[in-house]
């Protein structure tokens, strides 16, 4: 739990999500504030005390397992990324208003995940969408729930290989990818991109949280194939400049810039 100025609420809630939270509720206090009670795993909360020192001062309460990891589900709702792409809680059918060339990609977060409808995948989702050829391979870094990987099959990708840190993530995402009917065209590993054993591809995207994903830059670039793409987010407008240098480094162009509220994604591509 931590108590944030309202301005800052949105900048903290980002923050959260892309730290792992599992759902966040917002209890406005006194005038101007708000208290925003954060569900996480244990071995997570610790992570997030020093990156919210800033906003607030955080206070951890453990809670029974799986006490109130899903009630955030029954204010979920699908959602549209892009021109085409519908996310929709598997527990719910396509929404009225999705239309036939609408693509409704049913997703199951679990507990880890939340909802899954942060601003960072909804700008992934929609460079996606653009930068994507058919036949394309992908790869996901720090796949999550598998959203990216398998929204890009569906979007027309031969190939995508999803890789998480986190065990319960290749759970999650191979169980989705299942549902997607798109099982046979994706791997999931435990790993972060050295999983990706040398590899390259078309197109690689991770949506990460900018402390981890400022180190992985340069092997991120590694993994993708002569002109092709990458896609970057989990990053504050304030902490792009410094991944597109390094980006530039390895003969990475910016295309593409998006922004969601204060959270970016990056196109870049490699030259032929």
């Amino acid at each position: 739990m931590v108590e944030v100025a309202e301005a800052d609420v949105d900048v903290v809630s980002g923050l959260l999500w892309a730290g792992g939270a599992a759902g966040i509720e917002e209890r406005p206090t006194l005038p101007g504030r708000c208290q925003l009670r954060v569900g996480f795993r244990a071995e997570d909360a610790g992570t997030m005390i020093e990156p919210l020192a800033e906003f607030g001062t955080p206070r951890v309460e453990p809670v029974a397992a799986e006490a109130g990891l899903d009630a955030w589900r029954e204010f979920a709702r699908p959602w549209r990324a892009g021109r085409r792409l519908v996310v929709v809680p598997a527990w719910m059918d396509p929404p009225s208003w999705c239309g036939p060339d609408d693509l409704a990609v049913s997703i199951d977060p679990g507990h880890a995940f939340g909802s899954g409808s942060h601003a960072t995948t909804r700008l992934c989702l929609a460079l996606i969408e653009r930068a994507l050829r058919p036949g394309d391979t992908v790869a996901d870094v720090g796949c999550g729930s598998g959203v990216l990987a398998i929204a890009a099959l569906r979007l027309g990708a031969a190939r995508a290989v999803g890789v998480d840190i986190e065990p319960e993530a290749v759970t999650v995402s191979a169980t989705n990818a299942a549902r997607a009917g798109v099982a046979e065209r994706m791997d999931v590993l435990l790993g972060s991109v050295e999983a990706l054993a040398g590899s390259r591809f078309d197109l690689v995207v991770a949506n990460i949280i900018a402390v981890d994903l400022r180190p992985l830059v340069t092997e991120l670039c590694a993994a993708v194939a002569d002109g092709g793409a990458l896609i970057l987010s989990g990053l504050l407008t304030e902490q792009t400049d410094a991944v597109v240098e390094r980006a530039a480094g390895a003969g990475f162009g910016l295309v593409e810039r998006d922004l969601d509220e204060d959270w970016q994604a990056l196109l870049l591509r490699r030259a032929r």
